[in-house]
């Protein structure tokens, strides 16, 4: 499902999907993007970023449909590579960044990793939501949509640090501990998760993720070790 700020934007951006036969394009419009959503249920969708420099609409329309069709991945098209909106973008629930100077090469490559449940976005982007990670780095609780707590309070710690950017040695050596022990932490956190590399790990932090000064109530906890 293709749903861009013009119609004409919307246009263009099917006839590049259409070139590729495994692609099966769908229009939308912002206002009727959620009941021909409802109608077709498409694997994923692509949301133009707003022209006139305010993207709150489109934030808003992500976060609804990350909501009411968690099972169709979503991908935000940009202007340009601005970083705050990037990480407005993850924590609203998309799964690919993509920029209208990209080629139709990366479009494809974009939308076929997000279909597999991949993260999509360019080194600098993720190296951007890394660094602003870390310099807002405070103590996380990932859960899920119950508020079920999913990850105890060292796999938490391994996820804050992946998060700040940190390597394997470099989160060892913070939590005191060996290589191989982080390695196996962040494959139980991989297997907990359902991801299966960093930048979706940081992906799905930035999505379910609380922190200590929220009102959520009492957290449950996750019966699985």
């Amino acid at each position: 499902m293709v749903a861009d700020c013009s119609r004409l934007g919307t246009q263009l951006l099917v006839e590049a999907l259409q070139r590729n036969p495994q692609f099966e394009p769908l229009t939308a419009t912002f206002e009727g993007f959620l009941a021909h959503v409802s109608t077709t249920r498409p694997d994923v969708a692509i949301i133009g970023a707003e022209s006139n420099g305010s993207n709150a609409h489109t934030l808003d329309l992500i976060r609804v449909a990350r909501t009411q069709f968690p099972k169709m991945y979503l991908i935000i098209l940009l202007e340009a590579a601005m970083g705050d909106l990037i990480v407005d973008a993850f924590r609203s629930g998309v799964r690919g960044v993509l920029c209208r100077d990209d080629s139709l090469e990366t479009l494809v490559q974009c939308v076929n990793a997000v279909q597999r449940g991949q993260v999509w976005a360019r080194n600098e982007q993720l190296l951007y939501v890394l660094e602003t990670l870390a310099q807002h780095s405070v103590p996380m609780t990932v859960v899920d949509s119950t508020g079920t707590v999913l990850l105890s309070k060292r796999e938490l710690d391994v996820v804050q640090s992946v998060a700040e950017g940190l390597t394997n040695r470099e989160i060892a050596a913070r939590l005191q501990l060996s290589e191989h022990t982080i390695k196996n932490y962040l494959f139980r956190v991989f297997d907990k998760l359902g991801v299966s590399n960093r930048a979706e790990l940081v992906s799905f932090a930035l999505n379910h993720r609380t922190q200590p000064q929220e009102k959520l109530g009492p957290a449950k906890t996750s019966s699985r070790a």
